[in-house]
């Protein structure tokens, strides 16, 4: 059966999905009716709204303009045509600044607003370098308390995606200056700067944000701009966007139309992300702080915690690509028990329930693939030894450790691969029977 038309887990039945999909469609149907304000204690209020609440007239007006929005979006002009009512660029471009200076001063309650925040998230698409800084410049401050709200978390999420395009032209030595109203509360930072603000605000949090479930979505769009790698070290059958958001969340936003800019062409290309090299030294203080404020027993857990699950992932990641992964003590140590410390001492590393428990668990799995692509060589020979060899029969029908094997057997050398293929050899038609080759 073709790798992307398998799901990890036992295969269950079409009533439970639709029920579950039923399920779905109600939460998303049912709002619940606000109090009036006077009968909110202010701790509702907050938590609801924690900038408050944005004027009826404000809303009703950034409903107009998504409209507008959406129905350039939804046509492909070229980048100095005019659409069909005669609008060209430097129309949309004008309409977007009235828009954008109407949300001048109201950033905050725009972003936290259920209705207009996935306006601020379709506007972000068409902002250019400048207006993308003042925006990122006017939420300093409230990044911990947006990441962690339902709807300002995927306001930065969009910021962040969108702020690496603009962090590789100032890489690339292209910096947009700014005009002189634009400067007037004093000089704005480049996104470059900006990004190393955010980072500074998020980090005093990490231990946090790693298992809030808005926040732990934003600290990965973060780790993804600081280090463009994560995604290209990522399985080819799932795209960027789903690295970064829940499923939900990505259904949600499908749902919600074109998300593109309406200023350029939809055919351009979008070129290699390139970060300043002082990104791999602010990603290095994310690895720091964890080690730092959590012990190897929490980063273990963390490995079951499906919120916390991608951001461990993604710090590994980072780990291997700085070259840390065989130090003691690392983040793939402290998963896989000591087994590096135990190489490093000249001692066997012995067997572990709890990594045999990864294998077969639905979202730590994912995690022990991540630790097969980085394991130093040594480390992974130790591990195919203690939890693969002569037990791939097992392995290989599971419905969850099947896929940390097919991982695995790509860093097997030929003798290796050779026995493996022996070994499988006598469960072969069965393994055909069930779709796990």
């Amino acid at each position: 059966m073709p790798r992307e038309h398998r799901k990890r887990g036992k295969k269950k039945k079409g009533n439970k999905e639709e029920a579950e999909h039923e399920l779905e469609q109600q939460d998303e149907e049912y709002h619940e009716e606000p109090n009036p304000q006077w009968m909110e204690t202010n701790d509702e209020v907050n938590l609801e709204a924690p900038f408050g609440y944005v004027d009826p007239d404000v809303k009703g007006y950034f409903r107009t303009v998504d409209a507008r929005i959406q129905e350039w979006q939804s046509h492909d002009y070229a980048q100095d045509d005019a659409d069909e009512e005669g609008n060209t660029n430097e129309d949309k471009r004008m309409f977007l600044v009235a828009a954008l200076s109407e949300s001048s001063g109201k950033e905050l309650q725009l972003s936290t607003d259920p209705d207009c925040s996935i306006i601020l998230e379709r506007m972000l698409h068409s902002m250019d370098d400048v207006v993308i800084r003042v925006f990122a410049d006017r939420l300093c401050g409230s990044y911990v308390q947006l990441a962690q709200h339902r709807f300002g978390s995927h306001v930065c999420q969009t910021l962040l995606e969108v702020a690496s395009s603009t962090v590789a032209r100032e890489a690339r030595g292209r910096i947009a200056k700014p005009t002189d109203s634009e400067n007037k509360n004093g000089v704005l930072r480049t996104m470059t700067e900006l990004t190393v603000a955010i980072s500074d605000e998020l980090l005093a949090s990490l231990s946090q944000l790693i298992l809030d479930p808005f926040g732990a979505h934003v600290l990965l769009s973060l780790l993804v701009l600081l280090s463009p790698q994560i995604t290209r070290n990522q399985d080819s059958s799932h795209p960027n966007t789903t690295l970064t958001r829940s499923k939900k969340s990505a259904a949600y936003k499908s749902r919600q139309g074109s998300m593109k800019s309406i200023l350029s062409s939809g055919t351009e290309q979008t070129s290699t992300a390139v970060v300043p090299t002082s990104f791999q030294d602010i990603a290095a203080k994310f690895l720091d702080k964890l080690r730092e404020s959590t012990d190897a027993n929490e980063i273990r857990a963390f490995a079951a915690n499906k919120v916390a699950n991608p951001v461990l992932q993604a710090m590994i990641d980072i780990e291997a690509q700085q070259g840390k992964s065989d130090t003691p003590g690392s983040l793939i140590d402290s998963v896989l028990m000591g087994t590096i410390s135990s190489l490093a001492q000249g001692t066997e590393p012995q067997q572990s329930d709890y990594v045999e428990t990864l294998l077969r668990d639905p979202t730590a799995s994912h995690l022990f693939e991540a630790l097969v692509r980085h394991a130093p060589t040594k480390a992974f020979q130790a591990l195919w030894k203690l939890y693969f060899k002569g037990k791939l029969g097992r392995l290989c029908s599971h419905p969850v450790a099947n896929f940390v094997v097919s991982k695995s057997i790509t860093r097997l050398d030929s003798p290796g691969l050779l026995e493996a293929l022996q070994e499988v050899e006598p469960v072969s038609s069965k393994l055909i029977k069930t779709g796990r080759t």
